[in-house]
């Protein structure tokens, strides 16, 4: 019991000094890296398609009537967008290796869209976990949102048919 004892004391003390040194700014313990990549189109965007495992997706109305696509990712978990015939298309690829799957991380990944007009065709969304943010001033023809972990807050206007789905999350329509 002693030698336990003295082991957890030890313990906390390596903890509280490592700690000290970094002003117990927890995440700068952590093992991931993270970068922001923005893409930038000057077509029309009609459609939109979002397929991402772990992000936080915001839409934001563009102030200079550009359309934005910017990616708060981990360095080997980023996604790809592309606009191809009106559809604004943003998916994940995951290419790492068993080992980049240990890790700790205290930062997220988010997802945000800047968008110059604010009707829409078609807004499809599938996430495994993550929250989806919709301000009131944008508007589909139809929507499907479906998250497994995560809050879908919309205040978006949907002219057909709307779909909101979430296993463990709130929905605010």
């Amino acid at each position: 019991l002693i030698i336990g004892a003295v082991l957890v004391v030890l313990g906390f003390t390596i903890f509280a000094i490592i700690m000290t040194v970094n002003h117990w700014d927890f995440s700068r313990l952590s093992t991931v890296k993270y970068v922001t990549n923005t893409h930038s189109f000057s077509e029309a965007v009609t459609d939109i398609s979002i397929k991402t495992a772990t992000a936080d997706i915001l839409f934001a109305l563009s102030e200079d009537d550009s359309c934005k696509v910017v990616c708060h990712e981990q360095e080997n978990l980023l996604h790809t967008v592309a606009l191809q015939d009106g559809t604004l298309t943003i998916r994940q690829t995951d290419e790492r290796k068993w080992y980049d799957y240990v890790g700790i991380s205290f930062g997220s990944t988010k997802i945000t869209l800047y968008l110059p007009q604010s009707i829409y065709g078609m807004l499809t969304v599938g996430a495994s976990t993550g929250n989806v943010t919709l301000p009131k001033e944008f508007g589909f023809e139809s929507m499907e949102i479906s998250i497994t972990t995560g809050d879908i807050r919309t205040s978006a206007s949907v002219s057909g048919i709307a779909k909101l789905k979430t296993s463990t999350g709130d929905i605010r329509v």
